[in-house]
């Protein structure tokens, strides 16, 4: 069975939309995490492990580097030429929008990329930072805003020590969304909301709901 073949995949949507591959590029940006500075919490979340998340991003590099370096095992691997800069390491929202733009503007200006995905919280995601997403989605480009959800029930939440509510997620979402207005327009023109969902503690708490 071919996948693609059954389900619209992230990678066959990009193809047909750009006419060729395109691959994230996942970086670390330095940032860190209101649940590991102590603003929220130390130590991050019970899953916290970021080097397995992103193996390959270095954080003694910097972003131009770091791009050059993934780009060139790229061209060894599928000889693809067009990259959205995934900024994944930790919270990618957690700066002041100013840091953030400079830091989004010097990866976008490499070559090839057609867009950026930003991983982070939805507790650090101001107002501000949508705008700025959205800017650059005015431009053409592609936007992914990659929200770590983890589970909808509180319960669960606290247990892994995420620090934040599912309230919290719903709220980020819904302003998301209201920037983006219809479906059709985010297909159209790039802009995408991305969600991780899932725990070990999941199903035992679905049981209780049932």
């Amino acid at each position: 069975m071919i996948l693609s073949e059954r389900i619209n995949t992230f990678g066959q949507d990009l193809l047909r939309r750009h006419g060729e591959r395109v691959h994230k590029i996942a970086l670390d940006a330095g940032f860190t995490c209101p649940n590991r500075d102590g603003s929220k919490g130390r130590g991050g979340c019970s899953f916290c492990n970021n080097i397995s998340f992103s193996p390959h991003a270095d954080a003694r590099l910097d972003l131009a580097a770091q791009i050059a370096k993934a780009r060139l095992a790229i061209l060894r691997r599928t000889r693809a030429r067009k990259y959205i800069a995934y900024f994944q390491a930790y919270t990618n929202t957690y700066a002041k929008v100013e840091a953030l733009e400079a830091l989004y503007r010097e990866a976008l200006k490499e070559p090839g990329m057609v867009g950026l995905s930003v991983g982070t919280r939805p507790d650090c995601v101001s107002s501000d930072v949508l705008d700025l997403l959205n800017r650059f989605r005015d431009q053409g480009l592609e936007v992914w805003l990659e929200l770590g959800l983890q589970s909808a029930f509180d319960k669960t939440l606290e247990r892994v020590k995420r620090g934040h509510t599912f309230a919290e997620y719903q709220k980020t979402a819904e302003k998301w969304n209201v920037l983006n207005a219809l479906e059709t327009e985010l297909r159209q023109r790039g802009a995408r909301q991305g969600s991780r969902v899932g725990t070990p503690f999941l199903t035992e708490e679905l049981r209780h709901v049932a």
